[in-house]
């Protein structure tokens, strides 16, 4: 993205490139400026480790107004539209501002698709003014999105190769569907609009509407397409280097049983070399575990809306595919539009409950090398040290949502039920 102006529209879209992009660029550790007396180039602050930024300078950042108010703006407009149009049709459409929004969609299934238009552009209002933070340490779980082979990934190079391979064909697969989608969009309203004679109402509102509407696609297509996917490729990189100290486990257990006949000759070279692997793989998943809570604090709000967004139109896009009696080809739209946000959640839940399994087996896994090692007729594990590997498993760990409550399968299936119930009640008043 060398062009500036490729990068102004990516990033106005993306807002998450936005804010790495300015931490790179402005928050350099004071020995990095000084290092360099004339301002750096692109390949030099993009290929940035976030070990470079001074994140311990606890910088209050302020919301840019290209790229966080006016989306944000223009969603709101949106939800106000579309919401108050669904609560009282009758009253609101004596107005051209509402009524001209109204003219966007068959009157068959109006209310419907307002309702989801209502649900999915409150969500981008919410994700832009509550869950982006203000604070630069709390913009730390950014720095996957340019993280490369000279940054501290704490991965071997075979790993990191497939990581950031899985992670630029992601982020460009899904450019590729948003922009084809964004660039089709517009012919979708067009012949609905014609019919409907929305610009017979107003003409300055169907222009406005149209403007609105065809921006806000952008907008939420980043919410429930591209938040997801970047929350699960920072979970699928923590997975990663789970499983590699889980390997690590795997290796030191393999070579105990081969080096066994000579520990137990009371090697003290090899018995001292056990321990020091041991403790030093513990001590390296105790800092991983660390990453991975700061990570969950920085993003909860993120994680929160996301989660609720992506149930609440799944749910009840699919009440009313079910309950109500809709034309066919509206139906079918409906349930396109569900077969893709049930797939973000679907992948969503799945990636964040992975970690909580994974923290499982590692914790499994190491208590089985300690029985081996227990078992041994030497000890090969110092009391001080057992008393550094005891820690208990704690099964409630990995991403969280606001109060602490963990994303776990259990915690999935029992939102959906519920949410699902809430709609299913409500399914007499679709009719």
């Amino acid at each position: 993205m060398r062009n500036k102006y490729y990068r102004h529209i990516h990033n106005h879209v993306f807002y998450l490139y936005y804010y790495d992009d300015h931490i790179r660029r402005n928050y350099r550790r004071r020995q990095q400026q000084q290092q360099q007396s004339r301002p750096s180039n692109f390949d030099h602050w993009e290929s940035m480790d976030y070990e470079q930024i001074d994140f311990d300078n606890n910088i209050r950042l302020r919301r840019s107004f290209w790229n966080v108010i006016i989306p944000g703006l223009m969603s709101t407009i949106q939800t106000i539209g579309a919401g108050l149009y669904v609560l009282s049709p009758g009253y609101f459409q004596q107005f051209s501002f509402f009524n001209t929004f109204a003219r966007f969609n068959t009157p068959e299934g109006r209310i419907y698709f307002l309702t989801a238009w209502a649900i999915s552009a409150g969500s981008v209002v919410i994700m832009l003014f509550y869950c982006l933070p203000t604070r630069l340490e709390q913009f730390q779980f950014l720095r996957i999105l340019r993280m490369n082979s000279g940054n501290n990934h704490r991965l071997n190079a075979k790993e990191f190769e497939h990581y950031e391979r899985t992670r630029d064909r992601t982020f460009s697969a899904i450019r590729s569907f948003m922009s084809i989608f964004g660039l089709l969009f517009p012919f979708g309203f067009i012949p609905i609009m014609i019919e409907q004679e929305a610009y017979k109402i107003s003409l300055f509102w169907t222009i406005f509407w149209f403007i609105i509407i065809n921006m806000n696609q952008c907008y939420l297509s980043t919410a429930q397409y591209f938040s997801p996917i970047f929350i699960t490729l920072l979970q699928y990189y923590f997975r990663l280097r789970q499983r590699n100290l889980q390997k690590r486990l795997l290796r030191l257990q393999r070579r105990f049983h081969i080096k066994q006949n000579i520990i137990n000759n009371n090697n003290k070279i090899w018995i001292r070399k056990i321990n020091n692997d041991i403790v030093r793989i513990n001590r390296l998943y105790d800092e991983l575990r660390q990453e991975i809570h700061s990570a969950s604090n920085q993003s909860r709000r993120f994680v929160t809306a996301i989660f609720f967004d992506l149930c609440l139109q799944a749910t009840y896009l699919i009440s009313v595919a079910i309950f109500t009696l809709v034309a066919p080809a509206i139906k079918l739209a409906i349930l396109q539009i569900t077969i893709g946000i049930i797939t973000m959640l679907a992948t969503f839940l799945y990636s964040s409950s992975m970690i909580e399994h994974e923290d499982w087996k590692f914790y499994c896994l190491k208590q089985k090398c300690l029985n081996h090692f227990s078992n041994s007729k030497q000890n090969i594990v110092t009391i001080k040290n057992l008393i550094k590997l005891g820690t208990p498993i704690e099964r409630s760990f990995g991403f969280t949502l606001i109060h602490d409550i963990v994303i776990s399968s259990h915690l999935s299936v029992t939102v959906l039920i519920n949410i699902s119930t809430f709609f299913f009640l409500l399914a007499s008043q679709f009719r």
